[in-house]
């Protein structure tokens, strides 16, 4: 990284959740660790990388480390994922990949999927 300059920048509006640091990019402690979202002179990218991790960081995992799916504005609801997950049980029952016991209790574990 270049020289950093001693002027930090003002915040580029008042309800901006992030702070300059002296390093040159924009920081926000959260969880008593201090989090950095990138350089001063992008700050609409910034704070869009603050809104894409905040939570998962706010729940203690580090959405760096842990690839975490970015999902667009259209994610999926609960209900959806679960109806998802019952329309793919009942293909691998169609296919008889899934026994009758294995298919009540959902024990997916030990099964295998031949139909892809």
């Amino acid at each position: 990284m270049g020289a950093v300059s001693d002027t930090k920048p003002e915040k580029p509006y008042h309800e901006f959740p992030l702070f300059a640091h002296q390093n040159g990019q924009w920081c926000k402690k959260i969880k008593g660790k201090q989090w950095f979202f990138g350089v001063w002179a992008d700050s609409n990218a910034v704070l869009s990388k603050y809104l894409d991790e905040v939570h998962e960081i706010q729940a203690g995992r580090d959405p760096r480390k842990t690839g975490v799916v970015r999902l667009s504005s259209e994610e999926l609801a609960v209900a959806d994922m679960g109806g998802l997950f019952l329309e793919r049980q009942q293909q691998r029952t169609d296919c008889r990949t899934v026994c009758d016991e294995e298919s009540a209790s959902f024990d997916l574990q030990s099964s295998t999927d031949s139909c892809t």
